[in-house]
């Protein structure tokens, strides 16, 4: 069995799908509050600016365009394509990854309790990215109250990608290896 007919056959358990679906679901909504993709503004906007609004600011080359969209008077989402595609690709990664948990946990390949925080230990050097589009997440908060100062900001801006990169080939494996692991039970 191939890996995209594997995630055909797992996706086609409602089940799966739907604890996937919550899986992604949760985990992007908790990536937009972390990485600072929604944010408290620093001010409340004056009556006279309409909410919601949107503005898009394109950047100087290399920075991206930024779409910032004023929520409410207090919180905003800015956004660019780089966390976009992002936000997409390791929330689709985390949908499959739950997806396949449940569904080998369902016919007895694996374990649950010893397969799922290994698989979710994947998605911590996600929250160390940094976006120079977002204001500043709940993770970069928590460093610089640390202490750690504008040195952890440089450090998260310039190797905050290669984070993301380690996440998202940490949830690839994992696929691999629990398609592996249904393969071996299978045969």
């Amino acid at each position: 069995m191939g890996l995209w007919a594997f995630f055909r056959e797992v996706w086609g358990d409602a089940r799966a799908r739907v604890a996937g679906a919550g899986a992604g679901l949760a985990y992007a909504v908790a990536y937009l509050f972390l990485v600072g993709i929604v944010f408290p503004l620093s001010f409340t906007l004056p009556p006279s600016f309409p909410t919601p609004s949107y503005e898009v600011v394109d950047g100087q080359f290399p920075q991206f365009p930024v779409l910032t969209i004023y929520i409410s008077r207090g919180w905003a989402l800015s956004i660019n394509p780089e966390a976009f595609i992002t936000l997409t690709v390791l929330t689709l990664l985390v949908s499959l990854n739950t997806a396949a948990l449940i569904y080998l946990n369902r016919h007895g390949v694996c374990s649950l309790g010893k397969r799922l925080p290994a698989s979710y230990a994947a998605l911590l050097p996600s929250l160390f990215t940094f976006f120079s589009c977002c204001g500043g997440g709940v993770v970069s908060t928590l460093l610089l109250s640390t202490g750690a100062g504008l040195s952890a900001l440089v450090f998260l801006q310039d190797y905050g990608r290669i984070f993301t990169l380690i996440s998202a080939a940490m949830l690839t494996g994992n696929l691999v290896l629990l398609k592996r692991s249904y393969k071996s039970i299978s045969s």
